[in-house]
């Protein structure tokens, strides 16, 4: 009986196998038969890229689960060009952030940066990158503040910059995750990256989990449940009570403030803008969802970054009122299943820069004189 059983179930595992990987080769021989999104995420359909003489490349890209498909024109060093400027002199002002400056998902012409070009007649030169904290943020300052000579640098802050510059410190050849020195997780990881890339059976596994994972909040709100992001939103970005974090908070901080006395010795203004995650405007409908650890607050990140503006006479705006009031009728400023703006959300922070920075005066800074340290 035993035997028996034991053979069925072989034959059961040996027939799935089959199935699995005679599907896995037919939707490679014919990936029509997937999901548009998978089709991106496997690279059978792929982004048309155009480069110009000037080096300049013109990429399209989609937003996978959220299906939305946008253009991105990139020079030659990856930073995103949003069109003509008013002028062939100094860019008025420079924007420091990662892809919540770069936009990411929507055409140039809805990005919140080409909104304020395009609203105040200024050049505003767009240096957000992906991906990127505020160590990289500096970097960028750094090597371009002297030649563009702006008036004012507006630094964009996320708040998963705390962890990001504390990874980028933490990498080196000796680095626990590099070699044989890597755990489980890290190889899990790296099985994940490679399956989702390669794999059409993982990739529509993981397609239907995303799509059951959607809740309904009311109000046309759709919100993911999504176990790795949830965590990482609660203690691996968030949580300063945690050394790594509290590390990368520090590192987050020396930037800022060398950013500002760097900005300072070049005569321009400096601006932080802190752009709050979703669950945070959306916060009143989906407190409620179990997932939540007690008294977690997410605007805990964002609020470390104003208190220290505050406290070092750093001028700052928290975009999350205007975001918020807006969410209270406009369930669409983010992407459902990204995490970036959408061209409303885009329209939103727009007019609220621009309120604060003309309120402050700093969209009457004069342009027209040389750059130069003071």
């Amino acid at each position: 009986m035993l035997k028996r059983a034991i053979a069925r179930l072989v034959v059961i595992l040996v027939a799935t196998a089959f199935a699995l990987i005679g599907f896995e080769a037919f939707a490679h021989v014919i990936p029509a038969i997937l999901p548009r999104a998978i089709q991106y995420e496997l690279g059978f359909v792929k982004a048309r890229v155009v480069v110009d003489p000037s080096g300049d490349r013109m990429e399209e890209a989609i937003n996978s689960f959220d299906g939305v498909v946008w253009h991105a024109q990139l020079d030659s060093h990856g930073f995103r060009r949003l069109g003509p400027s008013d002028s062939g002199g100094h860019p008025f002002a420079l924007v420091l952030g990662d892809s919540m400056s770069f936009c990411w998902g929507v055409e140039a012409s809805d990005c919140w940066v080409s909104q304020l070009q395009r609203r105040t007649g200024r050049t505003f030169v767009d240096f957000g990158l992906p991906g990127t904290g505020s160590l990289s943020h500096y970097d960028v300052l750094e090597a371009h503040l002297a030649a563009a000579g702006p008036k004012l640098v507006i630094w964009q802050f996320f708040l998963n910059d705390f962890h990001e510059d504390w990874e980028r410190t933490r990498v080196s050849p000796q680095s626990p995750n590099s070699g044989a020195h890597r755990g489980a997780a890290a190889w899990l990881l790296d099985g994940h990256v490679f399956l989702q890339g390669h794999s059409a059976v993982y990739a529509l596994i993981k397609f239907a989990k995303n799509r059951t994972a959607v809740v309904a909040m009311g109000g046309g709100l759709q919100y993911v449940l999504r176990p790795a992001w949830i965590y990482n939103l609660t203690h691996t970005y968030t949580d300063l009570s945690e050394p790594d974090v509290a590390a990368g908070f520090q590192l987050s901080m020396e930037s800022l403030e060398h950013a500002r006395q760097l900005t300072a010795k070049y005569g321009a203004r400096f601006v932080v803008v802190v752009a709050p995650v979703k669950e945070r405007v959306y916060w009143t409908r989906i407190r409620t969802l179990r997932v939540w650890p007690d008294g977690f607050d997410p605007g805990r990140a964002d609020q470390a970054i104003l208190d220290f503006c505050r406290q070092h006479g750093i001028a700052s705006i928290d975009l999350a009122d205007s975001l918020r009031a807006a969410g209270e009728v406009r369930p669409d400023l983010y992407f459902t299943f990204d995490d970036h703006w959408t061209p409303a959300g885009n329209d939103v922070v727009a007019n609220q820069l621009y309120d604060y920075l003309n309120r402050r005066g700093m969209l009457s800074l004069n342009s027209d004189s040389a750059p130069g340290p003071q």
